[in-house]
């Protein structure tokens, strides 16, 4: 974020008077009852039955806040959605009618940033979309499509759950015959993965699922009586968060972090809601005494807000274009601001006691004060930069302390990209893109767009310490600079070095004033390993001589005309031992992760057959490089320049294999470890996803394994 947005954003912040956010109220669906309770929030105190037994609903389920400020509730027993008035509970009408869309014993239920409702429909293993102002069916949103047989579109899911949207923007589905957590892309619902894997850390009959203010998932175990953590970004298994039949703990159905930064969980079969710290888990108390206002199978918990504003857009979300963004249940005459994120995390807000904001790197985007409809909105020019990413909208009133929900959106593409290729030529030992037109970058746009800047970064290749050495001091005493081999007229403006690095440079940035569609610019440079610093060209063992395959993995950043930007690493060229090659595009494929079964990463080992697990989308091609590299420092002083462990400097032999990734997420390579010689041995491993149409996505981490006698 600039200085100047910070400083805006925190005068913005620190003005108005103090206040507190806080929850209106605890409301608790009692399946057994057919009621919805109501109790204290901030002491669990019955407060009366807010939807009584009869009015319209069979075994309430979730329960939601809709954009009206009515409750909203799944009536598994009847197969709709009912409307109860959100300041009395008294029944207004069934929202969604009985069975409309194939809609079979719903449980979770929400509404979604583009104003419809969610409903996950338990019996016949989908997610379907309602109209938010009418209720009419609208699609399915995850479903298994008849039409391709032999395919599941949904992964493969059993008995859906509650769901979650994480900060990711995706949709996590927790699967209660399915033992796991499924993960689908929050604006399509296309399948991405079994984000927590079946059993993952004892999990049996997974039910309600939150993300915690630390960015991790917790999920309600019902079978084992316990709350258990994922981690947010992998869905690794973290532990235990509430153990075992703690404080009572007795088939956990709901858990839900309250406005205390708490945990609440429904004990369903004990009749309580127990509360537990929000940092360790350790057991409070019981927060709703068991049967209390005749409360019988607790299933789910919701916190209603004191009034949360509703956010919606944007529309209609075009880079370079201006976009409308409306908050609904404002204060009439308040102001509203609305601001942007390039991701979430958790922030406070500084004049509001207990108040966050969920907005990484926030910016902001304007202000606007509330009509008497309690209506404000926003019309603002979404930057080109905002091509193909994914950013985040949130609002704030300062003057009641309330903010908004946070509103995920992807902009569609604008057509920037580009293909690069780093390949010198001839032998794998003899390779440098010290020759001419080593590097190779042709503008693949649409719509008539240039790039305008190129960043090509080393340092986050295969190999460590590779740099750019234009001045013979970095690596080997023989040096070239920047070098245009082949120019039709791109209209290159300047080019320079940066982030010095032990004498040489990790990054080359070039910039450009005509480089059009179609067009193409060669150039070379020299790169060397720091670590033969000061020796004779071409370095021991030739190691000086680096080619475009040890630079797998270098990142490039390409910025087009219209502003938008695309970033991207360089994969092993296809049918090249000395190359690797990008096309930098919309939509490309996420990294996948990677580990050594049975090894942490660094490490030896005599033992030279190893399995390789990739992690990726199921039904997605992964492919995996074996790079072995040899660290060749003969000679020289000290054993070589600042030589760091499993350290090597020029490549020796590579492999790749390539498999599909099946209904677990996941794939076992088997590889086999290689050592050339007593200088050689450090095998390298780098993944990536392939999707239908060959278009390569970002690359894994590396693993490096060193193979020993």
């Amino acid at each position: 974020m600039s200085r100047l947005f910070r400083s805006m954003l925190l005068a913005l912040l620190v003005v108005g008077s103090l206040g507190t956010a806080s929850a209106q109220d605890l409301l608790v669906s009692s399946w057994l009852t057919n009621e919805v309770l109501r109790y204290d929030a901030s002491s669990g105190a019955f407060l009366g039955v807010f939807v009584t037994s009869g009015s319209g609903m069979i075994r309430p389920h979730d329960t939601t806040i809709g954009p009206d400020r009515n409750l909203y509730v799944a009536s598994s027993g009847l197969n709709g959605i009912i409307r109860h008035d959100g300041t009395t509970g008294a029944l207004i009408d069934t929202f969604v009618p009985n069975g409309s869309g194939g809609l079979s014993s719903p449980v979770g239920v929400r509404f979604g940033p583009d104003g419809h409702l969610y409903v996950s429909s338990q019996a016949n293993d989908r997610v379907l979309k309602y109209d938010g102002t009418s209720g009419a069916f609208v699609s399915e949103f995850i479903f298994d499509d008849p039409a391709t047989v032999g395919v599941d579109e949904t992964g493969g899911i059993q008995r859906p759950e509650g769901f979650a949207v994480g900060r990711d923007g995706d949709l996590y589905l927790a699967a209660g015959d399915s033992d796991a957590v499924f993960r689908y892309d929050g604006e399509t619902g296309a399948f991405r993965d079994i984000f927590v894997g079946s059993g993952s850390g004892g999990l049996d009959d997974p039910n309600g699922l939150t993300f915690g203010r630390d960015g991790h998932l917790y999920v309600a175990s019902f079978g084992t009586q316990e709350v258990l953590r994922y981690h947010g970004a992998t869905g690794a298994f973290l532990g235990a968060f509430v153990t075992a039949g703690s404080g009572g703990l007795n088939n956990p159905h709901d858990a839900v972090f309250g406005p205390d930064g708490h945990l609440y969980v429904t004990s369903y079969s004990s009749d309580e809601i127990l509360r537990y710290d929000g940092s360790s888990g350790a057991f409070l108390n019981a927060f709703v005494t068991a049967g209390s206002g005749g409360l019988d199978g607790p299933i789910s918990l919701l916190f209603r807000p004191a009034t949360r504003l509703d956010l919606f857009g944007p529309s209609p979300g075009t880079p370079g274009a201006s976009s409308t963004l409306t908050v609904r249940s404002a204060t009439s005459g308040q102001t509203v601001f609305f601001l942007l994120g390039f991701g979430q995390a958790r922030f406070k807000v500084p004049s509001c006691v207990g108040l966050f904001m969920e907005l990484a790197l926030p910016l902001i985007l304007g202000s606007s004060v509330a009509d008497g409809n309690g209506v404000a909105t926003l019309s603002a020019n979404v930057p080109g930069l905002a091509s193909d990413q994914r950013l985040w909208f949130q609002t704030v009133e300062l003057a009641s302390c309330r903010v908004s929900n946070v509103v995920p959106f992807t902009f569609p593409d604008t057509g920037g990209s580009a293909s690069v290729v780093i390949d010198p030529g001839g032998t794998l030992k003899s390779s440098s893109t010290f020759n001419s037109g080593s590097f190779q970058i042709t503008n693949t746009s649409s719509n008539g767009l240039k790039i305008t800047d190129v960043e090509l970064d080393l340092s986050t290749s295969i190999l460590p310490d590779l740099v750019y050495d234009p001045f013979g001091q970095a690596g080997d005493t023989v040096g070239k600079n920047f070098t245009v081999d082949f120019d039709p007229g791109v209209g290159l403006t300047s080019n320079g070095f940066s982030l010095p690095h032990d004498l040489g440079f990790d990054r080359l940035d070039l910039t450009f004033n005509d480089f059009d569609s179609g067009e193409p610019l060669f150039f070379s440079v020299d790169t060397d390993p720091t670590t033969i610093q000061g020796s004779s060209a071409p370095g021991p063992n030739e190691s000086g001589s680096i080619s475009g395959l040890e630079l797998i993995r270098a990142r490039l950043r390409i910025s087009f005309s219209d502003g938008s930007f695309r970033v991207a690493e360089t994969y092993r060229r296809s049918g090249s031992v000395t190359g690797s090659e990008i096309v930098v595009q919309a939509g490309m494929p996420a990294a996948p992760s990677i580990e050594m079964l049975g090894l942490v990463a660094p490490a030896q080992t005599n033992q030279a057959s190893q399995t390789v697990r990739v992690q990726a989308p199921i039904g997605s091609t992964v492919k995996l490089v074996q790079l072995e590299g040899g660290l060749f420092t003969h000679n020289l002083p000290g054993g070589g320049f600042d030589v760091d462990p499993f350290e090597a400097n020029s490549a020796v032999a590579v492999t790749e294999q390539s498999a599909s990734v099946g209904t677990s997420g996941q794939v076992d390579l088997v590889v086999t470890l290689t050592r050339a010689d007593s200088d050689s041995g450090y095998n390298h491993f780098c993944a990536v996803v392939q999707d239908t149409s060959g278009r390569l996505g970002r690359l894994s981490q590396v693993l490096v394994v060193q193979l020993i006698p």
